[in-house]
């Protein structure tokens, strides 16, 4: 009988034998999570989110207030923060670039720039966006777990998508845009762009900037000449008029340049408002139809062609085969210049056979030089000097008064007023009377080259261009005699920063569609009826832990009170099992 029962006796001593060598092994633990066979993941989250209803701790918390940090918590104070930091981040950005927008670029001290301000604006910027971000895709992944159809991958899933971009591309790969997380990653991958985006808003140009400097140009009131002066013209109207006839105010092409004045512009950018001044102006009539023309053959020599030009007024021009060569003129003075009309400076006839051309046919001038003021605008652009005449004022009826004085009265128009302007110089009209008689010949000359002083500019020119001439030196003269100087403004080239504020787009669409997630993330889990744990690990630990253990962490009856509690439990992570074998399980010390 007792051999029948020595196998029974023998098996219940080695499994007491074992147990009691677990038990000796597992002596410096305090609690075993349960087996899985005892008890399944689902029913430990659904003791952990329903404690059990006996437990007085658990129902004295419950009623009693919350702290403010779990107030904090439960309703995303943290992440509205931060949300709004954000916002208040872009403005601060916005308005930092509108402050130096068309302005010089700074000269900070310690090398600091526009640029490096903007780095750590941008670095405070994205901080405060994914801040709220990473805060609801980690609360997402509690919101999942407690839907139905879950994977447990999902858990490593978006805890790698709260983390950065790269775990943001692979949950955006695997829910193919059918989760809401998906929207927080995404901004989590565009947000990478948001310090290109801004650094592109910033434009460094060199453009035209308002200067101190000031920009005038010469221009005259008007011109007295007092007694007791050199007979001869001022020495700034002579060396404007013979710079005008024989010098280079002319182009390759003999026309008139149209500025030899500049403006005085340090800066090289300037613009002179349009302004008067005293000028002198011409003007000529064809007297052509008036010749009278009679030529002769070997007249000074044998085979050779002489030809006379006249005018009724009496003006004879003879040209031969030698000296009309290179061309021929006579011009003649009225002799009534200046006793009846005050403003005219030069009156005369001229008759002129233009060189290389067919003696036969000559051509007559009757000019006029005269006073006149106009009205002007100049400047300069890239150093070079321009200046436009506007319009042209003059008087010619004005009667010549004792003195051979006289005043323009100039009436107003658009911007400019009334103005006068007085003239007094009696020398001029004697100076153009020596110089524009040019005394004809009355025989045969065999001289071949020119010997009047202007009659090779009159023949090379025309007479109509040589007046024009005549009179844009007077007119430069004047100005420069009697300078009384038109002021305008001018610019400076400066480096300046511009702002591209199309580029402020993904930024504030990120901020935006932050806002839009975490208000999506907030009503989703306040509708479902769960705990905002964020990124809190706490659920997923106690859920391993025995009844024990589990009941002191639910004392505390809310998320941050829960977290709070596990700071009295200490924990060991150990494998159970032998070397290379068994799992890893989290028990009480």
């Amino acid at each position: 009988m007792s051999l029948s029962h020595t196998p029974d006796f023998s098996a219940r001593r080695l499994s007491n034998e074992h147990r009691s060598e677990a038990t000796r092994a597992n002596s410096t633990l305090r609690s075993v999570s349960p087996s899985p066979s005892d008890r399944t993941l689902a029913d430990r989250n659904q003791s952990y989110y329903r404690p059990p209803p006996s437990s007085s701790d658990n129902k004295t918390n419950t009623n009693s207030p919350k702290s403010l940090s779990s107030k904090v918590n439960d309703y995303w104070v943290l992440e509205i923060a931060s949300c709004c930091g954000s916002a208040g981040a872009l403005v601060g950005i916005i308005v930092f670039l509108n402050a130096y927008n068309g302005k010089p670029s700074p000269d900070w001290p310690y090398g600091m720039t526009v640029n490096s301000i903007l780095s750590w604006l941008v670095q405070i910027f994205t901080a405060l966006l994914l801040e709220p971000i990473a805060a609801c895709l980690s609360q997402a992944r509690w919101n999942k777990l407690s839907s139905a159809g879950c994977h447990l991958s999902d858990v490593n899933l978006y805890d790698f998508a709260s983390r950065g971009a790269f775990g943001c591309i692979s949950l955006i790969w695997h829910s193919k845009f059918r989760t809401s997380a998906c929207m927080g990653a995404l901004v989590t991958i565009l947000a990478i762009g948001t310090g290109p985006f801004v650094q592109q808003m910033v434009a460094v140009e060199n453009r035209l900037a308002l200067s101190t400097e000031p920009a005038t140009v010469p221009r005259s009131l008007g011109i007295i000449e007092y007694l007791g002066r050199s007979p001869s013209l001022p020495q700034e109207i002579l060396a404007a008029l013979y710079s005008a006839i024989l010098g280079g105010a002319t182009n390759s092409n003999g026309n008139l340049t149209q500025l030899s004045i500049a403006p005085d512009c340090p800066t090289g950018e300037c613009e002179i408002t349009p302004f008067r001044s005293l000028a002198a102006c011409s003007t000529c009539t064809d007297l052509t139809d008036s010749i009278s023309t009679s030529c002769m053959d070997n007249w000074c020599q044998a085979n050779r062609t002489f030809c006379q030009h006249s005018l009724p007024d009496g003006l004879t021009l003879n040209v031969s085969e030698y000296n009309g060569r290179y061309g021929n003129v006579a011009s003649k003075m009225s002799s009534r210049i200046g006793y009846y009309n005050a403003p005219i400076i030069a009156n005369f006839t001229s008759i002129s056979v233009a060189p290389g051309t067919d003696l036969t046919k000559a051509t007559a001038q009757h000019c006029l030089v005269y006073w006149c003021v106009k009205t002007y605008t100049a400047g300069m652009r890239n150093n070079k000097p321009w200046e436009r005449v506007i319009e042209t004022w003059d008087d010619l009826a004005i009667p010549m008064s004792f003195g051979q004085n006289f005043t323009f009265h100039v009436p107003s128009q658009g911007n400019l007023t009334s103005s006068k302007f007085w003239v007094g110089i009696p020398t001029i009209k004697a100076w153009m009377y020596s110089k524009l008689n040019i005394n004809p010949s009355l025989h045969c000359n065999t001289i071949e080259t020119p010997y009047d002083e202007f009659r090779y500019p009159m023949i090379r020119y025309g007479i109509p261009k040589f007046c024009e001439k005549l009179a844009f030196g007077i007119t430069t003269g004047v100005r420069l005699y009697n300078n009384t100087p038109a002021s305008g403004t001018a610019w400076k080239m400066e480096t300046q920063i511009h702002v591209r504020w199309a580029w402020v787009t993904l930024p504030a669409l990120l901020v935006v569609s932050t806002a839009v997630f975490l208000g999506m993330t907030a009503l989703r889990t306040k509708n479902g009826g769960f705990d905002v744990w964020k990124s809190s690990p706490t659920p997923l630990v106690c859920a391993t832990l025995d009844q024990r253990a589990q009941e002191l962490v639910y004392s505390a009856g809310d998320p941050t009170g829960m977290e709070q509690s596990t700071s009295r439990i200490r924990v060991k992570f150990h494998k159970e099992g032998s070397y290379g074998g068994g799992r890893w399980q989290l028990g009480m010390i």
